[in-house]
């Protein structure tokens, strides 16, 4: 039996529903995606550092759901296990926040002053994000050695958690993109710089998403605990107060006298007010809502990395599914030459088509113009035009691929200059070589030139 006005059973199993749905969509997009991490020796980059970082905490949030459902359906009579789930939940939610700030904070660095520091490493990525969990640790307890100050903390936690860390990311993004837009005299196709806008557009998408899925929380908490200043434990049991059997007093929680909906409840369940019951139990509701929203940042997080980075989600799905054929190529003990562990290994040594995005081939054919033949073995092209009256291949309708001559008619429509010596251009063509590197140029058509 419970309080008249207590939550249906209907209304209590809809919020356990929704609970293990978002547990099980967490964790299944978070698995894989840190499975592919630890298993990818080139995703384990400085960026992908933060991403790692966070990916944990997403799962450790995950995994924190049933002690909440538990904490739904049965009574607690301590406020140590209280005390204890609400700090490692805003510990887990918080080096989050400092997860996306740290990045924020070495991506600024990295793009406004890369000439002087140079690029991030690895080690250094680990230091700060080893930082940013150490800090997080020490403030997050806060909440559970001075929850006699309630107001106090929950004012500094709006402050410290929420509303500070969020406003440097977004400063920081700000004054990223106007240094992107200031130095014009980068090229608009450089690649570096449209990793960085990437990446800036990234985090503030991460940041925004942490802005309103957590603003519910962090307004519910800051009116209830400034408005009725209690102990914390009031709030983790919000739910026990209108589902009380009788004969259960509320002083078997909480020492003294207890608040419901500012009505004082001593001794038994008779002195619970009506309108006191009915407001708890509107309560109870949105303290779940605002909960479920700011777990799902555990689901968000990992979505926009994979919506912004959709050529590595592919490969990602790739690798699962070689992975798939290889232990079932290993189970079924194949040993045929069209076997999928073959086929992975011929794919690793780049000797047939496979599912894995394919790297560049090491030597790429080295193709370079030449006024005549005296070039020859050193893999040149004609620079004079086809002879279009001849129909016979003469030495005006040859060019070298890698020291072998090929007519004119079969010359491919591509080609790759891999760092080709540059030429200084004059009346005659290409003169003489010069030291300086030319970056990998594509080529197209038979009149292809090296205008810069």
């Amino acid at each position: 039996m419970y309080v008249p006005g207590g939550i249906e059973e209907e209304v209590l199993w809809s919020l356990t529903a929704i609970w293990l749905i978002l547990m099980l969509l967490i964790l299944g997009l978070n698995l894989p995606v840190g499975y592919v991490f630890w298993s990818t020796d080139q995703l384990r980059n400085p960026k992908n550092m933060y991403i790692a970082s966070m990916l944990i905490t997403d799962i450790l949030l995950a995994a924190m759901i049933p002690v909440r459902i538990y904490y739904m359906h049965f009574l607690v009579k301590s406020d140590v296990s209280c005390r204890v789930v609400r700090y490692f939940t805003m510990l887990m939610v918080n080096v989050n926040v400092y997860s996306v700030l740290a990045l924020a904070l070495a991506r600024h660095k990295q793009i406004t002053r890369a000439r002087r520091l140079g690029p991030l490493t690895k080690r250094q990525a680990l230091r700060i994000i080893a930082y940013a969990w150490c800090i997080t640790v020490i403030a997050s307890s806060r909440v559970t050695y001075l929850s006699e100050q309630r107001p106090r903390i929950v004012g500094l936690e709006l402050v410290v958690d929420y509303a500070l860390p969020l406003s440097i990311i977004f400063a920081l993004a700000a004054n990223v993109r106007r240094f992107l837009i200031k130095n014009t005299y980068w090229d608009p196709a450089d690649a570096h710089k449209h990793r960085d806008c990437v990446l800036v557009k990234m985090v503030v998408v991460l940041t925004a998403c942490f802005v309103v899925l957590h603003a519910g929380e962090r307004i519910r908490t800051t009116l209830y605990d400034f408005i009725r200043p209690c102990d914390v434990l009031l709030e983790c049991l919000l739910d026990k107060y209108v589902r009380i059997d009788y004969g259960v007093t509320g002083t078997d929680f909480v020492t003294g006298t207890d608040f419901i909906g500012g009505w004082e409840c001593e001794g038994n369940d008779s002195n619970y007010g009506v309108v006191g019951i009915y407001f708890m139990r509107v309560g109870f509701i949105v303290f779940e809502l605002c909960q479920i929203s700011m777990f799902s940042s555990g689901l968000t997080n990992v979505l926009v990395y994979i919506i912004f980075n959709r050529r590595a989600a592919s490969a990602m799905l790739q690798f699962l599914y070689m992975q798939k054929l290889q232990s079932n190529n290993s189970d079924a003990g194949s040993t045929s030459q069209h076997g999928p562990l073959n086929k992975l290994r011929m794919c690793a040594n780049n000797s047939s088509p496979c599912f894995l995005p394919r790297q560049p081939p090491q030597n790429p054919p080295i193709l370079r113009r030449c006024p005549d033949l005296t070039c020859i073995g050193h893999g040149a092209v004609q620079l004079a035009p086809p002879d279009e009256q001849s129909d016979k291949p003469d030495r005006h309708n040859l060019f070298l691929l890698n020291g072998q001559q090929q007519p004119q008619d079969q010359r491919p429509h591509e080609y790759v200059l891999p760092q080709a010596e540059r030429g200084e251009r004059g009346e005659g063509g290409i003169t003489e070589h010069t030291e300086e590197v030319q970056p990998y140029r594509l080529l197209t058509g038979h009149n292809s030139s090296f205008a810069r």
